[in-house]
């Protein structure tokens, strides 16, 4: 497996470049992504938030499994509500 940051550093010096990846570029690339496949399926299988968790967020306190509270601020509700909750 390729650490996130290295599959990073493979993926903007292969795609963004002033110029099209070289053959070892691509070579390169597709190796990264393709040992990296199991984490980016876990990425994207994370469920989705539900209606309970954006009024958790608009409560300002969060509450992780296995963990203590988390208090929010106006900012971060702000934030997450229109990042990650737009329903």
């Amino acid at each position: 497996m390729v650490l996130p940051k290295q599959l990073l550093a493979t993926i903007e010096s292969a795609l963004l470049g002033p110029t099209p990846p070289s053959p070892s570029q691509r070579v390169e690339l597709m190796h990264a992504i393709r040992s990296s496949l199991s984490s980016f399926q876990s990425l994207l299988s994370y469920p989705p938030p539900k209606p309970s968790d954006r009024a958790q967020v608009q409560s300002k306190e969060v509450r992780l499994p296995d963990g203590p509270p988390i208090s929010l601020d106006d900012q971060d509700v702000q934030i997450v509500c229109i990042l990650l909750l737009p329903y």
